[in-house]
């Protein structure tokens, strides 16, 4: 006897068909029964997948008639950019993400220097350590941008910079590969600290601004070498 699927299984299978483009925006589900024997589960499962989707954006459920597929780039939220990074083209969304950062990631530095430097100097330092291996620098990348989103006391920023964890460490992994993108890197952090320690938090935005700005446009390039 086959094992029921769950209701997370069911959820994941939509998604995969939505951004494949197997249901079209606009496009009307089966319904709850048919989608069940498709399945092979209990309708409510289906129900409680169908809930979580409109919940993230992906779907407009409708009283008594089949759910109605949507547009998740115009009318999706957080919850579908999460899923996007666990079930979608990763690579497509990582580009969109650094190009995010840009924005991002310049003006927390900022607020974690102006309101703690001695802190920032201490995790900036820790750069020191990393060994030349693309897991070591994407660790360090990855424990970097936490710790001085923390810093800022937006929390904000924290809790996008979790809702990414996955697919930030997948794209750090990648792009530390490449030699070259470990010494731009090591150089960005030297003149970070630097700043750092003059207290000059708003040349710090602007260095990590073209750092950003920088790894953004490398990304590009392994990306488009890739396809």
């Amino acid at each position: 006897m086959n094992k029921e699927r769950s209701s997370t299984a069911v959820e994941s299978i939509l998604i995969q068909r939505i951004t494949q483009g197997v249901y079209q925006a606009g496009q009307l589900l089966s319904s709850e029964r048919d989608l069940a024997a498709s399945f092979s589960t209990s309708r409510a499962t289906i129900r409680e997948a169908l809930q979580r989707l409109q919940r993230d954006g992906w779907l407009t459920i409708q009283d008594r008639q089949p759910a109605i597929v949507n547009d998740y780039w115009k009318q999706g939220n957080i919850g579908t950019l999460v899923d996007l990074a666990r079930h979608g083209n990763s690579d497509f969304l990582i580009s969109h993400l650094l190009e995010l950062r840009i924005v991002l990631v310049p003006a927390y530095v900022k607020d974690a220097i102006h309101l703690h430097r001695a802190r920032a100097i201490a995790i900036l330092s820790d750069f020191e350590t990393i060994t030349d291996e693309a897991e070591s620098y994407a660790t360090f990348d990855w424990h970097l941008q936490k710790q001085l989103a923390m810093l800022s006391q937006n929390p904000l920023y924290l809790l996008l910079l979790n809702s990414f964890e996955d697919v930030y460490l997948k794209m750090a992994q990648h792009y530390f590969a490449h030699a070259q993108h470990r010494y731009t890197s090591r150089e960005y952090y030297e003149k970070l600290l630097e700043a750092c320690f003059q207290g000059n938090a708003e040349e710090a935005e602007i260095l990590v601004r073209e750092a950003m700005q920088k790894s953004w446009m490398l990304w590009r390039g392994v990306y488009e070498e890739s396809i």
